[in-house]
């Protein structure tokens, strides 16, 4: 198998999942609640930006969209990477050529759907409810896809090494939730990045979501919040060079990190990994 079988065979798999994940209700209520409780908050947050006349929900808004695509791509999708583990999936992918690479793709896409349609609802509840949210010209449209679709490019293949090399969903949920939250609080998500220390600002442009929220808030918000950003710019060029960065680093690493794994796992260590939750299931039944 080629490398241009292997994203189409990829393709195909992460469709049929976003299948999968449509006609299932528990699937897909998860994702819709998320959106919800985001509109809402957005919704109730008052005043404006500091400096500018720019509604502080706005702001909000936008970061929330970037936090949907980042917590879909380190957190979840890391956790469903453990589940898989566990059940074999990932030791099957060493039986076929190319399959971590098909495997990736399939994450990507999926992945993507998911936090863009997430997105996209997201950006058209809060213009509803407040006005906030969408481009108000065809450069910004432009550049709200882009950014999209970059900063979705940049972050899920990390989420799949990620995933790839934690024992467990449960693991998952410990190890990322903290540091995701603590990567939101000083990438300028909710609230100005200038009000941070320099030495903070520099910790957070080493990382997507910051380049990530700012792109997304130059689609969306109006020249006058430039005010708010580093450099009193919306830093195009740099958003696009660490995103691509990110994105490359990701295809290198992930592929190598899911084939490690592969050749790690074997039928032997899933079934030892099955049997402490299965003694507590027996265990709880007596």
């Amino acid at each position: 198998m080629s490398i241009r079988p292997a994203v189409a065979n990829g393709l195909h798999r992460g469709l049929i999942e976003l299948h999968q994940t449509v006609r299932s209700a528990r699937e897909y209520l998860p994702h819709v609640l998320n959106v919800a409780l985001f509109a809402a908050v957005a919704a109730w947050r008052g005043g404006t930006v500091e400096g500018t006349e720019t509604p502080a929900s706005t702001m909000v808004l936008v970061g929330e969209v970037a936090t949907v695509i980042v917590s879909s791509a380190w957190t979840t999708l890391p956790q469903i990477m453990a589940t898989e583990r566990q059940d074999g999936t990932l030791l099957r992918l060493r039986s076929v050529p190319f399959a971590t690479t098909a495997y990736v793709v399939s994450k990507t896409l999926y992945t993507a759907v998911i936090a863009i349609a997430s997105a996209l609802v997201l950006l058209l509840v809060g213009a509803g409810v407040n006005g906030a949210g969408l481009p108000h010209s065809a450069d910004g449209w432009i550049t709200l896809a882009w950014v999209l679709l970059l900063g979705l490019v940049a972050v899920v293949p990390i989420g799949t090494a990620i995933g790839a090399s934690l024992p467990n969903a449960r693991a998952a949920m410990a190890l990322l939730v903290l540091p995701v939250y603590a990567l939101m609080a000083v990438s300028g998500v909710f609230f100005p990045v200038t009000g941070m220390p320099r030495w903070l600002q520099l910790t957070a442009e080493v990382f997507p979501l910051k380049w990530l929220a700012q792109g997304l808030r130059s689609a969306t918000m109006p020249d006058t919040a430039l005010v708010a950003e580093t450099g009193h710019s919306w830093q195009h060029w740099q958003t696009a060079t660490v995103l691509t960065a990110w994105a490359v680093a990701g295809f290198v690493i992930a592929p190598a990190v899911l084939r490690r794994t592969s050749r790690r796992v074997s039928g032997t260590r899933i079934t030892a990994t099955r049997q402490p939750s299965d003694s507590s299931v027996q265990e709880i039944s007596r």
